[in-house]
């Protein structure tokens, strides 16, 4: 059919546009990301850069911006409306499977976890590091996200760890916990309206904390 071009193998990740109403990102084990409009169904664009399988995927809250993170170590910045490579940030010594921008108080940078054990901050002007979050995570770091009103910045980990870095103290650690003994944490997500915490973990449980 007309969209055969456009099927996905395995479909990792998904998000909406925080720009434009309707558009929606996907990513996928075949190394593409997908940009669909969900009013109609229609594919908007495929786009080609990643190596590897992507895992991640997040679009920026005022700008035609969106980022995707992957096996292929590498974080990918888009225009996702030209359909077109912006930035690659490859620093990470291992898979990447989260990204995340980080609010309007901090426009040019993004955050990235990996199988390497860290969270990089990324200025995505100039490509620099501008903090490398380490040894709150002892196996691989799965889920990321961040609230906007707390500038707070959420990870979560095969070792059972929610770690809390606070962007206002230069991205310090605020506080790491255990999620629930001998469970990894795949998935982290704050609510914007009340600030609580979920870690999704591999035991089948959710976890809410404040």
């Amino acid at each position: 059919g007309p969209n055969s071009q456009h099927k996905m193998d395995g479909l990792y990740a998904v998000a909406f546009a925080k720009t434009e109403v309707g558009v929606v990102g996907c990513t996928s084990r075949d190394t593409n990301v997908y940009i669909w409009d969900s009013e109609t169904g229609q594919p908007l664009k495929k786009l080609s850069g990643h190596k590897g399988e992507v895992n991640g995927i997040d679009f920026h809250t005022s700008q035609s911006v969106m980022c995707t993170a992957s096996d292929d170590k590498s974080v990918i910045i888009w225009d996702f409306k030209e359909g077109m490579t912006l930035r690659e940030l490859n620093k990470h010594d291992a898979e990447v499977y989260g990204c995340r921008f980080l609010g309007e108080e901090h426009q040019y940078f993004v955050a990235s976890c990996s199988f390497d054990q860290k969270v990089r901050i990324w200025d995505m002007r100039d490509k620099n590091v501008v903090a490398t979050l380490a040894r709150a995570h002892s196996k691989d770091i799965i889920g990321i996200d961040y609230w906007s009103e707390s500038r707070l910045l959420a990870t979560g980990g095969d070792d059972g760890i929610v770690a809390i870095w606070d962007a206002r103290r230069s991205w310090q650690l605020r506080r790491s916990y255990s999620a629930t003994q001998d469970s990894e944490v795949k998935r982290v997500a704050f609510s914007s309206a009340t600030g609580l915490l979920a870690a999704a973990c591999s035991t089948g449980t959710v976890l809410v904390s404040d």
